[in-house]
């Protein structure tokens, strides 16, 4: 009996939320800007500029614009379950943080903001939220990422899954 490897599940949840922030329009609009007349095969190009799964800010960004980071942990694992961690920075460069402005009814920044809609996307979509092991994602905890030119959130959701 060959029992699968729980590392391999890492890269299994970060396709899922790569999938589950794609499929979100808010997300789409907010990180690409209008998409209306382009080709999947472009807005994906530009999705990929502001979404990685990793979390090397500072080095990575190249615009003055609005990213998403995220990595996968799994910081428990037993014999029949495993507990995975998803951090998830939401970072917008400082000079655009308070520009919302086509955003009627949002309070607070960008990064207030973009972290509204990843928590639709990723707890909030019913579609989505049971796709991630054993129930839903669960938002542990919102904190704040400060760094020299990006400022903005981190959110932290826990879930399970069978190992």
């Amino acid at each position: 009996m060959s029992i699968d490897m729980s590392t391999k599940e890492l890269g299994v949840f970060k396709d899922s939320i790569n999938k589950a922030l794609f499929a979100d329009k808010d997300i789409i609009t907010f990180l690409c800007g209008d998409t209306t007349g382009k080709k999947q095969s472009e807005v994906i190009v530009i999705y990929k500029k502001h979404v990685k799964s990793h979390l090397f800010v500072e080095d990575t960004l190249q615009d003055s614009d609005s990213y998403i980071f995220y990595d996968v942990t799994l910081p428990n694992v037993d014999s029949q379950i495993k507990q995975y961690v998803i951090y998830m920075y939401l970072v917008c460069s400082r000079n655009v943080i308070d520009d919302i402005s086509n955003y009627a009814g949002y309070i607070g920044n960008r990064a207030d903001l973009l972290a509204q809609l990843v928590e639709h996307a990723l707890i909030l979509d019913e579609d989505v939220a049971n796709k991630f092991g054993i129930g839903k994602l669960q938002l542990q905890s919102v904190d704040i990422y400060n760094a020299k030119d990006v400022c903005g959130r981190i959110l932290t959701f826990t879930g399970y899954a069978y190992r």
